[in-house]
């Protein structure tokens, strides 16, 4: 029962230290909580509430001392703390004292550990534990009890939202995450995790017409590895795409601090977006993008050189025209030796 996986939630191990700090955290949060309550019960001479919440202490400590040794296996931190919190809850209503005081502490605390099982165990053994302690509880709940009938019943149909919440709602969040994923894969590229083309399109179409007539206005450059072929014929095409990775990187890293954009055009070829600034500026940030891309960490200590062409709106009228311009630019680069910015 207890070695069993969860079906629709991810097993939580000992291999997650700041998880540890999680629990931790909300064991001292549940002990300051319930040593509040004492103290208020304690003020108005509610000796059940007074001692409900000290077993609570007493629990929530536990909880937190075990969650806070590194041998001690998370799982077992998870179930140790669904049975004491049953426990507590049974431990509320039937050797405390009945009292009014105790009656919603007892039914808000089932529901929080109904909802800990139905997260950290799998759905027959959390109904069984969730649907035996519940119960119980109607066993007290005769007509001198203050445990009422009709909260009693509220209780049970909070329960069943929590099951249906935990067994649909996690497809849910899968399905709605699946497709997140899915727009991300249509703007970004696959390999480098920069934006693809089509998305840098539609990013310059965009800043092409919020900057028209601006300070500055924008500028591009097309970027391309030079001698990639060679590249690849001398690593292999899989450290290839380790070269390309890196320069995706260093160029992410080179233009975010400009407030640009490092774009996959295509193959070994990269468009930088620098809204704001103008050709001559422009031309100086690309320039010191390619000099900070030959420090790249690269594999086989392969060496990494880009050629560049820059064009700025304000020398055509369109973004066609714009990218033909820095496209042509970076011919001349090519054709002048590579390795520089046109």
């Amino acid at each position: 029962m207890w070695s069993e996986r969860p079906t629709y939630f991810p097993e939580v191990t000992g291999h997650l230290p700041p998880l540890r700090f999680v629990y931790l955290g909300l064991a001292l949060l549940s002990a300051l909580v319930q040593a509040l309550i004492a103290t208020q019960a304690a003020q108005d001479a509610q000796s059940s509430q007074y001692q409900q919440s000290l077993v609570g202490i007493a629990m929530s400590l536990l909880m937190g001392v075990l969650s806070n040794l590194p041998n001690f296996p998370m799982r077992w931190i998870q179930c140790g703390t669904i049975l004491v919190g049953y426990a507590w809850v049974l431990i509320s209503a039937f050797l405390l004292e009945s009292a009014p005081d105790l009656c919603a502490s007892i039914l808000i605390g089932q529901l929080i550990f109904t909802t800990f099982s139905f997260s950290w165990l799998r759905q027959r053994s959390a109904l069984l534990l969730s649907s035996v302690t519940y119960l119980l509880l109607w066993v007290p709940s005769g007509p001198d009890s203050m445990l009422d009938r009709p909260p009693l019943l509220l209780t049970g149909f909070a329960m069943s939202l929590v099951w249906f919440l935990s067994q649909y709602g996690w497809h849910v969040y899968l399905e709605r995450n699946r497709k997140e994923e899915f727009a991300a894969l249509a703007f970004t590229d696959y390999l480098t995790g920069i934006a693809n083309r089509h998305s840098g399109r539609e990013l310059l179409e965009r800043l092409f017409v919020e900057h028209a007539g601006a300070p500055g206005g924008l500028s591009v450059a097309l970027c391309d590895i030079d001698h990639f072929k060679r590249i690849n014929d001398t690593v292999g095409h899989h450290r290839g795409d380790d070269v390309l990775i890196e320069v995706a990187r260093v160029l992410q890293a080179s233009m975010a601090p400009q407030g640009g954009h490092a774009v996959r055009w295509g193959g070994e070829e990269f468009l930088l977006i620098l809204p704001g600034h103008s050709l001559l500026v422009a031309r100086k940030v690309v320039e010191r993008a390619l000099i900070e891309v030959q420090g790249g960490t690269f594999p086989e200590r392969v060496q990494v050189t880009l050629s560049a062409g820059v064009a700025c709106m304000a020398e055509v009228g369109d973004v066609p025209g714009l990218l033909r311009l820095a496209d042509q630019r970076l011919y001349e680069a090519k054709a002048g030796g590579r390795n520089r910015t046109v």
